[in-house]
């Protein structure tokens, strides 16, 4: 985000309502930048003048309602230590939508633009249903017989205050990857096409029904297990091309979906 003296690019705050009204993001002040690249540091500020706490005001001040969340970190210029140029993280917003300076609802799209009035009132739900979100992670060991394995652990987490009493919770295996051990998740039959990164991808699909009547509702902030040991299948040879994935819905929440693929650091995120 460009800077000129003592005057910020989007004065009405439109960035940052944008960010928070989206999936959140980072504003670096104190860059130059030409159709929304940067291209390098300007002078940056002296905290004597325009302080973390001056900004922080002035991003209250000039939206509503106040988001939560929201962290400045000053960042020390080498060739100049004396300044700074600051890197203000902005979170996805639970209390959207919020209002920019000049009375406006705005999304990220590339740059900040007003939102359409039913944008605004999809967004306002949001505080109003779940926010799940499945993490994994990997331990790898061996079986008897001595073949290498991984078992994967899926944690179920929830991103918003109102709390999921159901879901429905799948995971997919790419067809070449064996499984060799699953507890508490449901082998749904046959083979189940998606589509990742423009190429259809065949998985094996294993699914879980969250109820609360059986088990814990998902809170904010409480990860629980999807499953309590996880599935185990053969380690996969990264010669070759195997990719999982998740997916999970609850009642008022939109579908979610993420696949991975294995590498020798993990697992790399393509979706």
């Amino acid at each position: 985000m460009s800077t000129y003296g003592r005057f910020w690019v989007s004065p009405e705050g439109k960035d940052v309502s944008a960010f928070a009204n989206a999936g959140g993001g980072v504003i670096i002040y104190g860059v130059h930048e030409s159709n929304n690249i940067p291209t390098g540091i300007d002078v940056g500020f002296d905290q004597g003048e325009i302080s973390k706490e001056w900004l922080e005001q002035v991003i209250n001040s000039r939206i509503q309602r106040r988001i939560d969340g929201i962290r400045i970190n000053p960042v020390l210029l080498k060739d100049r230590p004396e300044r700074v140029i600051f890197a203000v993280a902005i979170p996805q917003s639970n209390r959207a939508p919020h209002m920019a300076f000049d009375k406006k609802f705005y999304k990220r799209f590339v740059q900040s633009v007003a939102m359409e009035e039913y944008e605004v009132r999809d967004v306002a739900r949001r505080g109003e249903a779940p926010d799940l979100r499945i993490d994994f992670e990997l331990d790898s060991g061996s079986i008897p017989s001595g073949l290498p394995i991984l078992n994967l652990k899926a944690l179920i987490s929830n991103d918003a205050a109102e709390p999921a009493f159901y879901g429905v919770i799948r995971l997919f295996f790419g067809i070449s990857i064996k499984l060799l051990e699953i507890q508490e998740l449901t082998h749904i039959p046959g083979t189940h096409q998606e589509v990742v990164l423009g190429q259809p991808r065949h998985f094996n699909v294993l699914q879980r029904i969250w109820s609360a009547q059986s088990g814990l509702p998902i809170w904010l902030g409480q990860p629980l297990p999807v499953s309590a040991k996880g599935v185990t299948f053969g380690k996969p040879s990264f010669e070759s091309d195997y990719v999982i994935g998740w997916q999970v819905t609850s009642p008022k929440m939109a579908v979610k979906k993420r696949f991975y693929r294995f590498d020798y650091n993990g697992l790399v995120p393509l979706s």
